[in-house]
């Protein structure tokens, strides 16, 4: 028999209640996601997550980290366990990342020289921020909150408190990158 949800007026309990449900749910998806036969990920063929990986380490090779590719030929690997392992042996590196490994054999391969790090695809330049990632917990938080204090008001504002709560930062913080998000949104409504 589970206990109800505590009083609205518990801060902290409140609080606590949220982040549990959030937190059972999360480590269920993770055990169904992780029981899923290694040959199966819902919609991808082996062979497209392999295309993925081999993919990711030619282009880092391309940007001068030649270790992804070379875990993909190294047979005490992790990655080549797994390649060999979904792929039951019959999935093999292809023809360019082959050369790639052959030219940097050979010698012919070298980083080019510049002033600082190599340039980062966009996807790899900016990485997710504290903010962002509370914020996306922010509408699960909000719909937990409706659920079980559909009476109460300021939902919204105690979903912000513990979204911020569970991300590290503070209330404002999460309040103001969620205005700044909104304004962009505006901007792009615009014709």
């Amino acid at each position: 028999m589970t206990a109800g949800p505590p009083r609205w007026s518990d801060d902290e309990k409140v609080s606590a209640f949220v982040g549990k449900i959030l937190d059972e749910a999360e480590a269920e998806a993770e055990w169904r996601f992780a029981m899923l036969p290694w040959d199966t990920v819902p919609g991808i063929p082996a062979s497209g997550i392999f295309e993925a990986i081999e993919r990711d380490a030619i282009a880092a090779a391309e940007e001068g980290n030649f270790r992804p590719l070379a875990n993909l030929i190294d047979p005490n690997s992790v990655q080549k366990h797994f390649i060999e392992t979904i792929g039951r042996g019959q999935l093999r590196i292809g023809p360019r990342a082959e050369a790639l490994i052959a030219s940097r054999l050979r010698g012919e391969r070298r980083v080019k020289k510049g002033r600082g790090p190599p340039k980062k695809p966009i996807e790899r330049r900016a990485a997710p921020s504290k903010s962002y990632y509370a914020a996306a917990e922010l509408p699960r938080i909000e719909k937990l909150l409706r659920q079980h204090y559909p009476r109460e008001k300021g939902i919204k504002a105690r979903a912000i408190s513990i979204a911020a709560g569970r991300g590290g930062i503070e209330h404002g913080t999460l309040d103001n990158y969620l205005e700044k998000q909104r304004k962009k949104n505006r901007r792009r409504v615009r014709p």
